[in-house]
C-alpha cells in the first residue's frame, strides 16, 4: 500500500541485495578487459606491416604474467586489507594499459611482449573477491550455487571479451580500445569497492570442511590442471580438422561459441537445482561427461555434428568450474577447532562485535588466551562447595557469641582458628581435596559442610544442634 513503511528486516534485505547486485555488476565490468586484451593483442598483430609472431608472443606472455602474478596477489590479499590491495592493483593495471596502448600505435615489437607480461601480472584479483562476496551471501546449502554463478559470469566474460575486441578494433582501433579498457578496470574496481561492505571481503568458515594438509590440495590442483588440458587439445584438433576439410576457421569459432553458450546454460540450470552434500561425486561425474564430449573420435565428425556435441558438452563446463572452486575452498580453509591460517581473521562473537566501537585491524592482533574458568586441580563442584562453605561460615560466625571463659582465653575465635595448625580445627578452605571429592560418602560430605569453629552442641540459631568436627 502507498505510504506503508517496510519492516526493518525487509528493508535491510533489499538494501543488502542492491549492494550485492551493484558489486556483481561492477566486478563484471572490471573483469571484462580480461577477455579483451589477449585477443586484442592478436588483432593488433594481424594488420599490414605488423608481426603476427610478436603479437602471438605478447598474447601468450599476458597469460603467463597472469599465472605468475595471481598467487603473489593472493598472498597480499591474505596479509593486507583487500580494499587497499585491489585499489593499488587497479591503478597499476590502468597505467600499464595506457602505456601498452601508446606502444601499439606502432607495429608490435619486443617491448610490447614485456609490457604484456606486466599487464597480466597486475590484473586486479576481482574474480576471487567476487567469489568471496558470493560465499558470504551463500545460504544454508553451501557456496556451491554461489560459485556456479561466478563460473557463469566468468564464461560470459570470455564470450563477450573476444566479440568486443573484434568489434572495437574494427571501429576505433586497438590503442583506443586499450585506453577504454584502462578506464573500465579503474571504474569497475572503484564501483566494486564502493558497493561491498568491509565484512564481505573477510573469509569465514561456515562451510569449511575438516582441516587437512597441503597434500590433498596439490593432488586436486593436479587433477584440475589435467582436466583443463583437453580444452587446448580440442581447439587444436578442431583447427586441424577444419584445415583438412577446407572449411576455414569459421566452424572452429562457431564450435567454441556453442561450447560457451552451453556453459552459460548449464551453469544457470545447475544453480536452480538443490545441490547434493557430496561435491566430489558430482565432480567425477561431470569430469567424465566433459571428457567424453571432448574426446578425439567425436571431433572427427562433420561440422554440424561437432556443433551439437559442443553445445551439449558445454553444459558441464560452468558446473564443473563451480565445483572446482567449491572443493578447493573446502580443502584450503580450516574447519572448526583448527588453528587459523596466517592472515585469516578468526570469527568474532556477536557480543564482541556489538561492543567494539570500530572494526578490528587487518590482520587481527593475536589476543592472549583467556584464563581458565576453574582451577585445573579442582572440579567446578568442589569450588562451588568451597564458596558455599565460606559464606555459611561467615554468617554463622557473625551470630556466634562465645562464653566468658572462651572470650577470656581467646579459644575458638576466628583469629585463633586461622593460625592453629592442628587437625582438630582445620579451616574449611584448607581441608584436603579428599573431603571435597564428589565420590565421598554422604556422611563425610555432611560433616564437611559444618562450620569448623563451632564447638560440639552449639546451636546455629535455627533450632538444630551441630556436632563438632571429628579429630
Amino acid at each position: 500500500m502507498p505510504g506503508t513503511r517496510l519492516p526493518f528486516g525487509e528493508a535491510a534485505d533489499r538494501v543488502e541485495h542492491r549492494r550485492l547486485a551493484a558489486a556483481l555488476a561492477a566486478g563484471f565490468a572490471g573483469r571484462l578487459p580480461l577477455g579483451v586484451v589477449t585477443v586484442l593483442l592478436l588483432v593488433a598483430g594481424a594488420g599490414p606491416g605488423h608481426s603476427l609472431g610478436t603479437a602471438a608472443a605478447a598474447s601468450a606472455m599476458a597469460v603467463v604474467g597472469l599465472a605468475v602474478g595471481a598467487p603473489l596477489q593472493g598472498r597480499l590479499l591474505d596479509r593486507r586489507p583487500p580494499s587497499r590491495v585491489l585499489g593499488c592493483y587497479a591503478a597499476l593495471q590502468g597505467a600499464v594499459l595506457l602505456v601498452l596502448a601508446a606502444a601499439l600505435t606502432r607495429p608490435p615489437e619486443w617491448p610490447v611482449v614485456l609490457l604484456a607480461f606486466v599487464q597480466g601480472a597486475t590484473v586486479p584479483a576481482l574474480s576471487p573477491c567476487v567469489r568471496l562476496v558470493l560465499r558470504h551471501h551463500a545460504g544454508p546449502d553451501g557456496p556451491g550455487r554461489a560459485f556456479t554463478v561466478d563460473a557463469v559470469l566468468t564464461e560470459v566474460v570470455h564470450l563477450a571479451g573476444p566479440a568486443l575486441a573484434a568489434v572495437g578494433a574494427a571501429l576505433v582501433g586497438p590503442p583506443a580500445l586499450l585506453a577504454g579498457c584502462a578506464v573500465l578496470v579503474a571504474t569497475g574496481a572503484a564501483g566494486f569497492l564502493a558497493a561491498v561492505r568491509p565484512g564481505w571481503l573477510r573469509p569465514d568458515d561456515r562451510h569449511a570442511g575438516p582441516p587437512g594438509g597441503s597434500g590433498p590440495v596439490r593432488g586436486f590442483l593436479l587433477a584440475a590442471a589435467l582436466l583443463a588440458a583437453p580444452f587446448g587439445v580440442a581447439e587444436a584438433a578442431l583447427t586441424a580438422r577444419a584445415a583438412e576439410l577446407g572449411t576455414g576457421p569459421g566452424p572452429v569459432g562457431a564450435a567454441l561459441t556453442a561450447l560457451g553458450l552451453g556453459s552459460v546454460l548449464g551453469g544457470t540450470l545447475y544453480g536452480l537445482v538443490r545441490p547434493r552434500p557430496y561435491p566430489g561425486r558430482r565432480f567425477r561425474l561431470l569430469a567424465l561427461a566433459l571428457g567424453a564430449g571432448l574426446s578425439t573420435p567425436a571431433l572427427a565428425a562433420a561440422p554440424p555434428a561437432t556443433l551439437v556435441l559442443f553445445s551439449l558438452t558445454g553444459l558441464c563446463v560452468s558446473p564443473l568450474a563451480g565445483l572446482t572452486t567449491e572443493i578447493l575452498d573446502r580443502l584450503t580453509r580450516p574447519g572448526p577447532g583448527s588453528a587459523p591460517r596466517a592472515g585469516t581473521p578468526s570469527p568474532t562473537p556477536p557480543a564482541t562485535r556489538a561492543a567494539s566501537p570500530s572494526p578490528a585491524p587487518w590482520p587481527p592482533r593475536s589476543a592472549p588466551p583467556p584464563p581458565p574458568r576453574w582451577p585445573p586441580s579442582q572440579p567446578p563442584s568442589a569450588s562451588w562447595r568451597q564458596a558455599r562453605r565460606c559464606v555459611g561460615c561467615a554468617v554463622t560466625q557473625a551470630g556466634y557469641r562465645p562464653s566468658a571463659p572462651e572470650a577470656r582465653s581467646g579459644r575458638n575465635s576466628a583469629a585463633h582458628l586461622r593460625v592453629r595448625g592442628d587437625a582438630k580445627s582445620v579451616s574449611p578452605m584448607a581441608r584436603p581435596p579428599s573431603d571435597l571429592s564428589p565420590g565421598g560418602s554422604r556422611k563425610a560430605r555432611a560433616g564437611a559442610d559444618l562450620p569448623a569453629f563451632l564447638p560440639a552442641g552449639q546451636s546455629t540459631g535455627r533450632g538444630e544442634a551441630l556436632g563438632g568436627l571429628p579429630p
